[in-house]
């Protein structure tokens, strides 16, 4: 998928489960893929589209939620929101989900302003992420240390 835009505006998405943990905390989500050891972060605008995308909220639904938090016509941000979904299944972190499921309810506490979404990556600690605590360790040394390769 390219990180141009994200076509279908009528799509779900699902956390990609195991694989991907998140925690949103004061406006900030907070991603890890646990297969490539990589994490993410978003504020403010990406942490308000995480959310109601994994709310299940379509893209279209998102959309129209963002319009009316941020008093911004849907034909403003909609190139800005598609390339922010984009970049989220191209790093592996949502999935396209088949399944209708209900929407839950969600009210957006985000800056009264909208700014680009902006998915940061960081790799500075991919050694650790990837790590397995229980069979990749060094047992007479203990979690963080890894095994001594041959």
């Amino acid at each position: 998928m390219s990180t141009e835009s994200f076509a279908n505006l009528a799509a779900r998405f699902k956390v990609n489960e195991p694989d991907v943990v998140a925690e949103s905390i004061d406006g900030e989500v907070i991603i890890i893929n646990l297969n490539s050891g990589a994490y993410y972060s978003s504020l403010g605008t990406g942490g308000a589209i995480w959310e109601a995308l994994v709310a299940n909220h379509s893209i279209d639904e998102t959309l129209d939620l963002l319009a009316a938090h941020y008093e911004r016509p849907r034909s403003e941000i909609e190139a800005e929101v598609t390339h922010f979904v984009a970049q989220l299944l191209d790093e592996a972190l949502l999935l396209e989900s088949a399944e209708p499921v209900p929407v839950s309810g969600l009210e957006l506490a985000q800056p009264a302003s909208f700014e680009t979404p902006v998915l940061s990556k960081y790799t500075d600690m991919q050694e650790l992420l990837l790590l397995d605590p229980i069979h990749d360790v060094d047992p007479s040394i203990g979690w963080p240390f890894p095994k001594a390769t041959k």
